[in-house]
């Protein structure tokens, strides 16, 4: 949205968008690059207060670029501090692995370099998980 500052000069006020992920606004820092749409808007984090994350943007397209609805927000070098597992997932696991007798790769047929997971299920009569 258009205003005018202390000059008189028209300028445009920051842009925001919405991010889904609440770990960015505890582990983001300043100095940390951040990317848009897939690489094509890149900018450096400026601030964060733990409410909003400041980017300036450094990366677009010569004419401008516009960052539309449900694209991706990259930060490559935070670390952030989260699992991989959802406690559902872990609760599927449980429950998926306390009533299986045996899982196999569907790639046994293929040559023996490509890799190859292979899940046993707990020991007992007729159990077994081979590749």
């Amino acid at each position: 949205m258009p205003w005018r500052d202390a000059e008189g000069q028209n300028r445009e006020a920051p842009a925001r968008i919405h991010c889904t992920l609440d770990a960015a606004f505890l582990q983001v820092r300043p100095g940390e690059p951040v990317w848009f749409d897939d690489g094509r808007i890149g900018g450096v984090v400026e601030a964060n207060d733990g409410e909003l994350i400041g980017v300036r943007i450094t990366h677009a397209g010569a004419e401008g670029s516009r960052l539309r609805a449900e694209k991706g927000i990259n930060f490559p070098e935070t670390q952030f501090e989260l699992s991989a597992l959802t406690d559902k997932d872990i609760a599927d696991w449980n429950r998926w692995s306390a009533s299986a007798t045996s899982w196999h790769c569907p790639s046994c047929a293929a040559p023996p370099t490509w890799p190859c997971l292979e899940i046993n299920a707990p020991a007992g009569p007729g159990t077994s998980g081979s590749c």
